[in-house]
């Protein structure tokens, strides 16, 4: 309210400018780029941040944490020259600025981002890379999905059965992201049309390296109980409780995978509790 606001002195607090961010890159990522990459790198993100804007669908935006999990990722890459850190470069961008974008029409507005990020990237890479023949192999007790690798585990306590996916190009390209996300430990908000295999896939990662996996299904009646935990009584002993975990809580402990569900359904409540564990500060 307008008396709460006057209480206080309020202060603006501006967006990065490129050579905030710049200086920022050279101080962290000195080390897998030269200086000349680094401000092309910052240059492709302010370029991506501005073009955002122009959607006007108030979801599409791109921050400093973007550009720094793009660094991280590239830091990450098993590059071995400049052409394969080039390479390096150019997917992880797609992956860090493009994955989020819907393609479901011509006139979506995300259409036209995509087109502009694949472009922004060939005039300042000079060639335009895909990351094709993505194939699933097996080194001792390694998964790899493409140059992707991820450990099997052992004996599962927690599965949830599904289908057996065939793995189609476009499975093995969204498996190869989603095994990527899980070694940087990326958590993954996964949107798109109904049946496009956005419960399945994740599970069928799970399964492929004997995860334990869980799943919770969100709507406007699920409770913070459900996901942290409460206090029930001991049955037999009268005015005694004992704290039993909420699946959030258990998956945390255990090390499960938890899928929740219709995540756009949740009570503003539960988001406030994900958004607070998700957060980096």
């Amino acid at each position: 309210s307008p008396a709460l606001m006057n209480r206080f002195r309020v202060k603006w607090i501006d967006e990065l400018t490129q050579d905030d961010m710049t200086q920022i890159l050279q101080e962290r990522y000195f080390d897998i780029m030269s200086e000349e990459l680094l401000k092309t790198c910052v240059n492709i993100h302010t370029q991506m941040q501005n073009k955002a804007k122009e959607c006007q669908d108030g979801k599409t935006y791109y921050t400093i944490r973007h550009l720094l999990r793009w660094m991280e990722r590239i830091k990450a890459s098993s590059y071995k020259d400049s052409k394969d850190l080039e390479q390096a470069i150019a997917l992880e961008a797609k992956e860090v600025y493009g994955d989020g974008l819907s393609s479901l029409s011509e006139q979506d507005p995300h259409v036209g981002l995509k087109i502009f990020l694949d472009n922004l990237l060939i005039e300042n890479l000079s060639k335009d890379y895909h990351d094709d023949n993505i194939e699933i192999t097996a080194d001792g007790n390694t998964l790899f999905f493409g140059e992707v690798g991820l450990k099997k585990n052992g004996e599962r306590t927690k599965h949830i059965p599904g289908p057996t996916l065939l793995n189609t190009t476009t499975t093995k390209r969204y498996l190869k992201k989603l095994a990527k996300a899980v070694l940087r430990k990326e958590p993954l908000l996964l949107v798109g049309p109904t049946g496009g295999g956005k419960t399945s896939i994740p599970r069928y990662l799970a399964d492929l390296i004997s995860h334990d996996f869980m799943a919770l299904d969100l709507d406007g009646q699920t409770d913070t109980a459900q996901l942290i935990g409460q206090f029930i009584p001991i049955e037999g002993e009268e005015g005694k409780y004992i704290w039993r975990d909420g699946l959030l809580v258990k998956a945390m402990r255990e090390g499960s995978w938890l899928l929740i569900d219709e995540f756009n359904l949740a009570d503003p409540e539960i988001l406030e509790r994900i958004n607070s564990l998700l957060d980096d500060d």
